[in-house]
Order: C-alpha cells, then structure tokens, then sequence
C-alpha cells in the first residue's frame, strides 16, 4: 500500500511535467504566422496591382543599367475594358501594350518586345518601374536579370524599340 501513494504522485508529476512539455513545444503556433498563409511571389519576378489589372511576375531583362531592357511577366485585366498600360522604367524611358477586357496578355517570347531605355538598373540589382492606366499608378521594384538564366536568353534585347 505504501507504494500506491508514491505512485500516483509520481503519475500526477510526470502527467504534469509532460503537458508542460507538450504546451512549450506546441505554443510557438500561436505566436508564430502559418508559413503557407503567407503570399509571396514564387517566381523571380514580382507581383502588384494598378487599376483593374494584376501584374504578376514582373521582371526586366538586361545586359546593364545603360543598355535597353525588356519587361517580361503577365497582366491580367479583371475588367469588362480593354486598359492601355504604360510602363516607364526609371530615367524616363516607357512601353505601351494594351490588355483585353476580362483577358490577359503575356508579356513572354510569343508576345512583341516591351523595351525601355535604359533598363535603370544592372543584372542582379533591383529597377523601379512605374505602371500606369488612365486612373491609377503603381511603383513597382523589380528585379533586373540577364541571359544567364537559359529561360531568359532569348528574350535579351539587342537594340532599343
């Protein structure tokens, strides 16, 4: 009998000791923010919003700062318009392309080259571009890359528009 006791005090510390245990491991959920909540752009451009149009993976394409540079990614026109989209890189130079209503249009190799010059930014650093409909504007940084991705050598520009 002398045993019973010391027994289920020993249970009861262990019980207890384990679900403190249990609530310090399993408590950094509630302070910690779900990594799959979290929206980011799983691609090597970036994504943002001007009007009704969604920008997503929105990239520039250059051999250097001073050479021109190509605007790859994809806009996509939640509207029943078409929008005319104008991009302008950071020292001045700037492309059109117009989206149809409630379509999309992929700035890609099928696509027609989107250049500005100069690109603004060299290979690796980060270019500000503006976006513009007739209603809204955007800033947008985005990442410059070169040819040494294959996927992007064959869109490097080789002269300006």
């Amino acid at each position: 009998m002398r045993f019973t006791a010391n027994s289920r005090k020993r249970r009861a510390a262990l019980a207890t000791i384990a679900a403190v245990a249990m609530l310090s491991v399993t408590g950094c959920g509630y302070v910690t923010k779900q990594a799959t909540t979290i929206e980011y752009a799983a691609s090597d451009g970036v994504n943002g919003e001007v009007g009704p149009l969604e920008l997503r993976n929105m990239l520039v394409i250059a051999a250097d700062a001073d050479q021109p540079g190509r605007v790859t990614g994809a806009v996509y026109n939640n509207s029943d318009e078409e929008v005319e989209l104008t991009m302008a890189g950071p020292d001045g130079g700037q492309t059109q392309l117009t989206v149809p209503a409630n379509g999309q249009y992929l700035i890609d190799n099928n696509a027609p080259p989107e250049i500005i010059e100069p690109a603004g930014a060299k290979p690796g650093a980060m270019s500000l571009l503006t976006f513009e409909t007739s209603g809204a504007s955007e800033d947008l940084t985005v990442p410059v890359v070169d040819d040494t991705f294959p996927r992007y050598a064959t869109m490097m520009p080789t002269e300006g528009p």
